[in-house]
């Protein structure tokens, strides 16, 4: 059988990296990086290969490579989404041979998996080092088909927010804000709001700093810092500013959110929004959760 080498892969994940290294400010679905990634290669008839059970050998071979990668502490993986680390932007750099940067990849998993530290000497793994992917075990197949599962749950969750009506999702952001604890005093109507769609504050009426001015995007589009920008300007100087979008945000708009002392915002994208709505489930209203019903589904993915 044809194997697919150990350069193959590394210039894979090469070219994966740079697409992870320009993604928004959340990373990518991992189906979407795999599909960019794809579309910038030649794939061969034997990498494109597709199995009884679904998925292509250059599908399933990209997902072991990030796997590898993740444990090495290069890409964070997460919810079905994909994102670089800083020591993986640091590992394209430092290893500009495609071969070499995968089998340092191969070689800090290894470490990982038999719980060492790297550099003291103890490293003999044993196996051919440039087929290590017939090496991986029940835990890391099941820890794949645990992301393959999330990332399908995950697309059809954005699928269902960004087919909602805009003055819905709007909703949707006043009910978790009452379940955090806030009290939402204006709910703007449809139509023109002037760039704030809430009102909230940490008490019943209202007379405590800091207020929160709370900005409601159901989009699929990227915000830009003109756009955080924008809304900013509207902040006063008790204000904290909430800007919650179903879309993501450049890196650009991160950092400037960040470094926003005088009037601070935070940037909520749809993951974000997901995750908070499932910490604080057992608080909102049955209301709230009749509109947006999620459910966990439970897994065995052996890791230690």
């Amino acid at each position: 059988m044809t194997e697919i080498t150990s350069r193959r892969k590394g210039e894979w994940l090469k070219r994966l990296f740079k697409i992870l290294d320009a993604a928004p400010e959340g990373g990518y679905r991992a189906g979407i990086a795999i599909k960019n990634l794809a579309e910038s290669l030649t794939l061969t008839p034997h990498e494109q290969t597709t199995y009884s059970k679904g998925g292509t050998r250059f599908d399933k071979t990209v997902r072991f490579a990030t796997l590898i990668c993740a444990r090495a502490g290069w890409v964070l993986t997460q919810d079905g989404y994909w994102s670089l680390t800083e020591a993986g932007r640091q590992a394209m750099m430092s290893y500009p041979d495609p071969e070499a940067f995968y089998l340092e990849a191969l070689k800090r998993y290894r470490t990982w998996k038999n719980g060492q530290i790297p550099g003291q000497g103890n490293e003999e793994f044993g196996g051919d080092a440039t087929e290590p992917d017939s090496q991986l075990g029940t835990e890391e197949s099941a820890t794949v088909t645990y992301e393959e599962a999330s990332e399908d749950a995950w697309a059809e969750i954005e699928k269902h927010l960004h087919s909602m009506e805009p003055y819905l999702f709007q909703g949707l952001v006043g009910d978790l804000l009452k379940g955090m604890g806030y009290h939402v005093s204006w709910d703007a109507p449809k139509g023109k709001d002037g760039g704030v769609d809430l009102f909230a504050a940490s008490d019943p009426l209202g007379t405590k700093p800091p207020y929160l001015k709370v900005q409601v995007k159901r989009w699929s589009q990227t915000s830009d810092m003109d756009t955080v920008k924008a809304f900013v300007a509207s902040l006063g100087r008790e204000d904290v500013g909430i800007f919650v979008s179903t879309g993501d945000f450049t890196k650009a708009a991160g950092d400037f959110a960040r470094h926003q002392a005088q009037r601070p915002v935070t940037l909520i994208n749809l993951k974000r929004f997901v995750n908070l709505w499932i910490e604080f489930y057992p608080k909102l209203s049955d209301a709230a959760r009749q509109r947006f019903t999620l459910k966990p589904i439970y897994f065995l993915t052996l890791n230690k």
